[in-house]
């Protein structure tokens, strides 16, 4: 879980995240570079809570579910 300003874009802090540790890993980690042709570690897609709720275990399950249905995984 990361907490950042009400003035952050969400969306923007998610593709920096996202680039910037899918780097480090790939670079970390060469045999996952060489299987993943994308450039990009993570999964697509990020869940956000609102001000400091948090996401109940039911919806963050609902949530990898939803997002392994859109892979094609399940």
């Amino acid at each position: 879980m990361i907490t950042v300003p009400l003035t952050t874009n969400p969306a923007q802090f998610m593709r920096a995240t996202r680039q910037i540790t899918s780097q480090k890993i790939l670079e970390d980690y060469p045999r996952y570079k060489r299987l993943n042709v994308s450039g990009d570690f993570w999964a697509p897609g990020f869940s956000v809570a609102p001000g400091s709720q948090f996401q109940t275990e039911e919806n963050i399950n609902s949530f990898i579910l939803q997002t392994r249905r859109n892979q094609g995984i399940l």
